[in-house]
């Protein structure tokens, strides 16, 4: 199977990109055979791609050209999918033979299942295929998440890499929770303490992986209102705390945080004080990870241990004044405006927000050392 023009040519990838990816696939297709067939199995007739990519060809006519937002994307398919199921059987509830979803629903779908060609007013659908395609969206999603987890880690993790960020460096760190899918701290700043603590909360890309134990979370947050989460689950598999139990991704920072409080209370009358920092790099502070959030900067163990005489504090680092902005906006989603107030302002300030340094070349911190 000779795939490599398939998915390059097309313009959900920058021009500038696709002669390293070319590249990259000539020579898997050389050296590892096995993987090259394994990418173009997962990517044939895969409805995320397509989407994805029609998707982009949207923007791109209006104008809008940069990343598309994977979970976002897969988030307004799935949520148009369950919406649609609902407004189809009422429709049979009703004694219809068949259903028509809205068309809000239908133009979150139409590149998914086939309907970008089709008349809305004339769409009809009964039971049986929504439910199929809800199969077959999780199963190409499954697909993508591991070829996701091919390029990240053979083709990303040996990227050469030129620069790295002094404020990272300057660090003294314990222990590292990734949202990432890749080893770049290990592999950029960890090699000088080998006993640092990892926790890969969303899981480890590894070549050696197949699609079955592929453990990468890559889904959406909970959209159901509290009464009717619990009570369907029939698109629960998308979700991200789902895929976090289902695929053991692991979270051990929860015992990192319970070590800090068993560790710490009731034993400092008679130690010196020592600050506890917890710095936030890389992170859009999005809801979607609000759960993880929250236990870090508002747990209650933190109270408990400035009662103790620690300060406490969370460095959250910002690119520049627009990051700056929307992570603020996030907190805000996060902890509240009321806690933020509280927490920024100061001589004991409890969050930090700082503009990080400019990225250092590597060969110049070697002349330096």
């Amino acid at each position: 199977m000779d795939f490599t023009n398939v998915y390059l040519g097309k313009t959900c990838f920058d021009s500038k990109y696709v002669d390293s990816f070319k590249e990259y696939f000539e020579e898997i297709k050389q050296e590892n055979p096995s993987v090259y067939e394994e990418i173009g199995s997962l990517i044939k007739d895969n409805v995320w791609l397509e989407h994805f990519n029609a998707v982009y060809e949207e923007r791109r006519k209006e104008g809008k050209i940069g990343w598309i937002d994977f979970e976002s994307e897969i988030s307004n398919a799935v949520q148009a999918l369950d919406g649609a199921i609902s407004t189809i059987d009422e429709y049979l509830r009703k004694g219809k033979d068949r259903g028509r979803m809205e068309a809000y629903q239908f133009e979150s779908l139409k590149y998914l299942i086939g309907l970008e060609s089709s008349r809305f007013n004339g769409v009809y659908f009964d039971m049986r295929p929504m439910s199929r395609y809800r199969e077959q969206f999780l199963d190409d999603l499954n697909k993508l998440t591991r070829c996701l987890e091919i390029y990240l880690s053979d083709y990303i993790n040996n990227l050469p890499v030129s620069k790295r960020l002094p404020d990272i460096l300057g660090l003294k760190v314990d222990k590292v929770l990734s949202f990432n899918y890749t080893n770049t701290y290990e592999r950029l700043y960890g090699k000088d303490n080998p006993d640092i603590e990892y926790d890969y909360i969303h899981g480890k890309a590894d070549i050696a992986h197949d699609i079955n134990s592929c453990n990468l979370v890559l889904g959406i947050d909970e959209y159901l209102p509290e009464g009717e989460k619990d009570k369907n689950t029939e698109f629960i598999q998308f979700k991200k705390f789902f895929q976090r139990i289902y695929k053991k991704t692991g979270c051990e920072y929860v015992n990192w945080l319970e070590e800090y409080e068993t560790n710490n209370i009731g034993k400092y009358a008679s130690l010196e004080s020592e600050n506890l920092n917890v710095y936030i790099f890389g992170h859009s502070l999005d809801v979607t990870d609000e759960d993880i959030l929250r236990r870090f900067i508002l747990d209650e163990y933190k109270k408990a241990l400035r009662r103790e005489g620690l300060v406490v504090r969370t460095t959250i680092f910002h690119f520049n004044q627009n990051a700056l902005g929307k992570q603020i906006a996030n907190l805000v989603k996060v902890i509240g405006q009321d806690n933020l107030i509280s927490m920024v302002h100061g001589s004991d300030a409890r969050i930090i927000l700082q503009q990080q340094q400019d990225a250092k070349n590597v060969e110049a911190e070697k002349k330096e050392e």
